[in-house]
């Protein structure tokens, strides 16, 4: 009798900026039109591709990728790639959060008007 074994494939995905958002093996998952297959063969090092592929998770503690797909292959970011995204990150939860505090001081504003406007009609 012949057993007959396929490939499995290793597929990653990536956002607009080319950062690896996830990687996978065709044992657990199928691939789908945004999946990029990486490699194929035999064995444990192709099914379970998280752990054989990468020193590290995707993201790091603060959401941001530590992986990005060049010229073909999934490469480590820099320390000053990461830098980079760090700060715009911080800076688009600072401005979120001076919309925040903006929106609070017009309510807070209003809601004085509305009670200097009732003594004023009283």
């Amino acid at each position: 009798m012949d057993i007959e074994f396929s490939k499995y494939k290793v597929y990653i995905e990536i956002d607009k900026r080319n950062n690896v958002t996830k990687i996978f093996s065709s044992v657990f998952e199928e691939a789908s039109k945004n999946s990029i297959l990486i490699n194929e063969g035999f064995g444990d090092k192709y099914a379970h591709a998280q752990s054989n592929y990468l020193k590290k998770t995707l993201f790091n503690i603060d959401g941001i990728a530590q992986y990005k797909y060049e010229n073909g292959k999934v490469v480590e970011k820099t320390v000053e790639e990461i830098s980079v995204e760090y700060g715009k990150k911080i800076q688009k939860e600072t401005v979120s959060d001076l919309e925040i505090t903006f929106a609070e001081y017009v309510i807070e504003n209003e809601e004085r008007l509305l009670r200097l406007e009732e003594k004023i009609n009283a």
